[in-house]
């Protein structure tokens, strides 16, 4: 009677298993070492169709002005003087290309009532002004993050806010690089008390969870081929 195959693969697995045991131990630890060498794309863009307006008009954007990558600031309690050195300081930033404020758009030194009142209306709400800050870069370039969290410490104590793309995308990554740590150990803890009550040995969970552990980093390590994730 012939052997079933799956037998015949169990026996092999027994047979050769010092071998295996190394071999992936190997593959995991190549694994682990190449997944610091995938990026992760944080642009919400790519989820969406190539057939859909917003993703067209983005793709020309991108075409027309070489870059995507936007924000809008909103500060509070700045005079005009302090808003013109907020404002040619984030310009010095690397990876800003351009800021435009209210003193771009109109003469700061005319009271704000000579001011066309949409224009006016655009970037200033009493003491709040508006700044729209253009990147060299995409949205969740390092140097276009890099340059949101100085403008972040340098506007701290004060009132602020920021929006657009580019903000979305660096409170994004910002808040998956505190958070995923969180998550995997909840998910490590719970994943080993649901085995522990299935299994007979204390050890089998321990001996599931390295198995599962190492099939991941694989899997981390493979997504090298797809340049990033």
């Amino acid at each position: 009677m012939k052997q079933p195959i799956l037998e015949k693969l169990a026996a092999f697995v027994v047979r050769r298993r010092r071998v295996l045991v190394i071999v992936w131990a190997v593959a995991a630890l190549a694994g682990a070492i190449a997944s610091r060498f995938v990026g992760v794309n944080y642009d919400l863009s790519e989820y969406l169709p190539d057939s859909m307006s917003s993703k067209i008009g983005a793709v020309e954007y991108r075409e027309q002005f070489g870059s995507d990558g936007v924000a809008l600031l909103m500060t509070g309690g700045l005079s005009q003087r302090e808003a013109d050195t907020l404002e040619g300081w984030m310009e010095s930033l690397p990876g800003v290309s351009e800021v435009l404020g209210y003193a771009d758009v109109a003469d700061s030194a005319q009271p704000e009532w000579f001011t066309d009142p949409d224009l006016a209306r655009t970037f200033l709400r009493g003491e709040h002004r508006l700044f729209v800050i253009r990147f060299a870069g995409a949205s969740q370039d390092a140097a276009t993050v890099d340059a949101l969290s100085n403008i972040r410490e340098r506007l701290e104590g004060r009132p602020y806010a920021l929006g657009a793309e580019a903000a979305f995308s660096e409170a994004l990554m910002s808040k998956a690089g505190r958070e995923l740590p969180v998550y995997s150990v909840i998910a490590v803890a719970a994943l080993f008390f649901v085995v522990l009550l299935a299994m007979q040995s204390w050890a089998e969970p321990f001996l599931l969870l390295i198995a599962t552990g190492a099939a991941i980093l694989v899997n981390m390590g493979t997504n090298l081929a797809l340049g990033e994730i």
